[in-house]
């Protein structure tokens, strides 16, 4: 493979990060709670990471996006389309929605001025008096208006810092939020970003294997609990696996998490044996699943992969032997 087909290959590798990330972050919130658009009524001890106050006339346009955006990451948003239902009180359900949620947005737009009086106003209320008692974080979005609007509807607003729907992106809009009422989430989206940006900035280089440097050692030693796994690990790929126990040893030392690293190869190491217990397999093919395996761990595209020993029975068998597994 050449240096331009190498870097090709991880660029294609991460170009579906932000739906990795999504998809993972999503099921882990809902199989913490549950269905994220479980009624509050049914889950009182639901609390939201932000809850959006709006007018009506505003939801197709921003908000429903903006929500939907939020939600792909992991925020768990709450708004009256989420819960409402026909015959539920709004203004009991808004009261509800405030009291659960960390953080409030603010969409602000001609129409929810001119609503300020009926239910929008009382959202806007609600989140001012829970300011000033919990500290809670207000973000404005000014959606089609200017400075004088605000200054015109309520002057004190100017005080926060507030964002422009006429000068972002939703996308932008949606990091932005998220970066104040979910920092870590937006931790690694901004990892990955920065990750993705530095290997289409990076230029190709062909060297001898010889030449590259490991990182450093983390970890002078390791604890008996880990050692034990990593032998575990080495005896059932040691066919495939090249180097010492004492090199592959040394590799979790070099990371900052040795315990995650683990985790992750003992499921290769599960899936290695269960593939290739069953049947009589050439080395090359047990080396070909190992590679496929390794890889897969990494977030590569197997339909990307190249197999060269495998057959179609095989690779059929193989992906019978994995779905058998509780992993």
């Amino acid at each position: 493979m050449s240096s331009e087909e190498l870097k090709k290959y991880f660029e294609d590798a991460y170009d579906n990060l932000d739906d990795q990330i999504k998809r993972i972050l999503t099921e882990d919130i809902e199989s913490k709670n549950g269905n994220v658009i479980t009624r509050m009524e049914e889950s009182k001890e639901l609390n939201w990471d932000v809850f959006i106050c709006h007018a009506s006339e505003d939801k197709a346009d921003i908000v429903e996006p903006l929500a939907k955006c939020l939600r792909s990451y992991g925020v768990k948003v709450w708004y009256d389309d989420f819960t409402l239902k026909v015959g539920d009180s709004i203004s009991r359900s808004i009261d509800m929605g405030l009291s659960k949620s960390k953080q409030g947005i603010i969409v602000i737009s001609k129409d929810f001025i001119r609503k300020s009086e009926g239910w929008p106003g009382h959202e806007l209320g609600g989140m001012r008096a829970k300011k000033m008692k919990e500290k809670t974080k207000i973000i404005p979005i000014w959606h089609g208006v200017d400075e004088d609007d605000i200054i015109e509807y309520s002057p004190s607003l100017l005080d926060i810092k507030a964002i422009n729907s006429k000068r972002i992106k939703l996308k932008e809009i949606c990091l932005s939020v998220i970066e104040v009422v979910r920092p870590d989430i937006y931790e690694n989206i901004h990892r990955i970003d920065s990750f993705k940006k530095m290997i289409k900035e990076t230029k190709p280089e062909l060297i001898p294997i010889n030449d590259l440097k490991s990182g450093p050692i983390r970890h002078k030693e390791l604890p008996k609990t880990l050692t034990t796994r990593i032998n575990m690990i080495f005896k059932t790929l040691s066919e495939v696996q090249l180097g010492t126990i004492d090199e592959f040893t040394d590799a979790f030392k070099r990371d900052i998490d040795p315990n995650t690293e683990i985790e992750i190869w003992e499921r290769i190491a599960i899936q290695y044996h269960a593939v290739t217990n069953k049947r009589e397999l050439s080395i090359n093919k047990k080396k070909e699943i190992f590679a496929m395996l390794l890889q897969t761990s990494l977030g590569f595209d197997l339909n990307k992969f190249k197999f060269k020993y495998l057959t179609k029975e095989d690779i059929s068998n193989i992906s019978e032997d994995i779905s058998e597994l509780k992993l």
